[in-house]
């Protein structure tokens, strides 16, 4: 599988590395947030990872699919049911954070 990783920071890269390795996935990296001007570089992707911040409204969401996208990662547990419920609709997967850890601390 080939992810392309949006809004990248350091601390990402060195998990995500990590994680990539041990499943035998691809990794890109783009500094910038996905939006209508940065989804162009999906293209060729299987699927992308988000961060909450990410606004994916129905257009994003149509041109990520004409790009080949299959699935969307969240970068986080808080993410609305509704936007969730509307892409798994159209037949992207949806993964997010289930929780975060519990020893992080308060």
């Amino acid at each position: 599988m080939k992810m392309i990783f949006y809004d990248a920071k350091p601390y990402d890269k060195v998990w995500f590395d990590m994680a990539a390795k041990d499943e035998g996935f691809e990794v890109f990296y783009v500094e910038d947030m996905l939006d209508s001007k940065t989804v162009k570089y999906a293209k060729g992707f299987d699927a992308v990872c988000v961060g909450e911040e990410t606004d994916l409204g129905e257009a994003l969401t149509q041109e990520l699919k004409d790009n080949g996208i299959s699935a969307i990662v969240f970068r986080c547990e808080d993410v609305n049911r509704t936007r969730i419920e509307k892409k798994d609709e159209n037949g992207l997967c949806i993964l997010r954070v289930p929780t975060y850890s519990p020893s992080k601390a308060a």
